[in-house]
């Protein structure tokens, strides 16, 4: 359902969709892909805001015109006023961003001009930029009419693993690789993570997993990440912190450089400058043990 938000400083009110499943978002893409009105998506990064954005852009009327990409961190007048020209769908990326001057070129009127349709993203509330001058009252009402607000991954436990396995199913047809199973240590500690890179993160995970087609790998390096995120406990002595902390940075480095050589035990040791039987031992420490048929360091 529809909620209506207000910031105590503002008359007017805008209209909030939560996309809080897949199911739900389909829906409302459908539902405003039809309409002409302008869309302000918000949502932590990696939660899918510019694909939703080629969504709407794909199921509406300008289905067969430009979707223009703008940057409003480094954007230009010129290059808002030539993208404004071409008709087609703009997509405003970190919309809160952009200098109050560029603002008024997308108020002013489109005479003469293919009118194009505005989609916005902005990982924080603009509310908060309206309060503080960076975003005008004017501007953001005309282009957040309709806010879509994304959830973040961890949010959505029940659809993560099915989210993986579509993205299992695309990264092996994209790298030409047989598609791994997930088992359910992987599922497991898919849904007990926080994932602060959201799907930009999992896709990253599941195309490595096929990339390297061994989900130690992938257990590994959510390991990794998991372990970068936790904070160390009260009372734990400078030693033990050091401890940990180089522990933790010697898992990330070497998943990194596995990942890099596409799971190649001897290319990896080269890189990491250490012996091929070094690796094998930090390896072992970390909780990634051989594989059969990899004891030559190849998994490709």
């Amino acid at each position: 359902m529809a909620a209506t938000a207000q910031s105590p400083t503002f008359e007017k009110s805008y209209t909030l969709f939560c996309l809080d499943d897949g199911q739900r978002t389909q829906y409302i893409v459908d539902q405003v892909a039809h309409s002409a009105c302008p869309i302000l998506i918000v949502g932590e990064a990696g939660t899918g805001k510019r694909n939703i954005a080629e969504r709407i852009h794909d199921a509406s009327s300008q289905a067969g015109r430009r979707f223009v990409v703008i940057d409003c961190a480094t954007a230009s007048a010129s290059e808002l006023q030539g993208a404004l020209t071409s008709g087609g769908t703009i997509y405003l990326r970190s919309l809160a961003q952009l200098k109050p001057a560029l603002q008024s070129v997308l108020l002013s009127p489109a005479s003469g001009r293919r009118t194009p349709r505005l989609i916005a993203s902005s990982r924080y509330p603009l509310a908060d930029a309206v309060r503080v001058g960076g975003i005008g009252e004017d501007f953001f009402y005309s282009i957040a009419g309709i806010t879509l607000q994304t959830v973040p991954l961890r949010h959505r436990r029940s659809e993560i693993v099915a989210i993986a396995e579509q993205m299992l199913a695309q990264a092996a047809i994209e790298l030409a690789k047989p598609r791994p199973v997930l088992n359910e240590e992987l599922k497991q500690l898919l849904l007990h993570y926080s994932w602060p890179g959201n799907l930009t993160e999992l896709d990253s995970a599941m195309k490595a997993c096929v990339l390297i087609g061994d989900q130690e790998f992938a257990l590994g390096a959510i390991r990794a990440s998991m372990n970068k995120h936790r904070t160390p406990k009260s009372g734990a002595s400078l030693k033990e912190v050091s401890k940990v902390a180089s522990m933790r940075a010697e898992r990330e480095l070497i998943s990194q450089v596995l990942y890099a050589t596409g799971g190649n035990r001897k290319q990896a040791a080269k890189e990491l400058k250490i012996s091929y039987k070094a690796l094998l031992y930090k390896l072992k420490q970390i909780g990634r043990e051989p594989v059969n048929g990899a004891a030559n360091g190849d998994m490709s």
